[in-house]
């Protein structure tokens, strides 16, 4: 049953799965302790630093496209919002990085800090040059 809930909610892995019984009054009250444990991952805020430290080791293992004959490239992320938790990633050419790539970092972000139950939001933006 789980297998087939996971393969038609394909689009939500990282909720968590509770099997309760409203007329046979079972397992109820195990709901309570998973909706904390998933408001307090919604709430969560990653350091700058510590993300960053994740981030430089991740882009060494994802295989960056050519943008025009240019190398792209990742500069740095940073958590601009909790409730869900959205980050940004600045890069030189944003729109040369692909789905692909971000559902990586999302793996990866998930691996390293959870956020059981929340989405994740990643965006991708420019660099400001000087």
């Amino acid at each position: 049953m789980i297998p087939e809930l996971y393969r038609r909610m394909w689009f939500s892995k990282y909720a968590p799965v509770i099997t309760i019984s409203g007329l046979g009054k079972k397992r109820i009250t195990k709901v309570f302790p998973v909706v904390d444990r998933v408001i307090s991952e919604r709430r969560k805020r990653v350091p700058t630093a510590e993300l960053n430290r994740f981030f430089r080791g991740i882009v060494g293992n994802l295989p960056l496209p050519q943008y025009k004959g240019r190398p792209v490239k990742l500069y740095y992320m940073t958590q601009v919002k909790d409730e869900p938790p959205a980050f940004v990633i600045f890069a030189n050419y944003p729109d040369a990085v692909k789905d692909s790539q971000l559902r990586f970092i999302e793996r990866s972000l998930r691996e390293s800090f959870t956020f059981e139950g929340t989405p994740v939001r990643i965006y991708v933006r420019a660099r400001r040059r000087e």
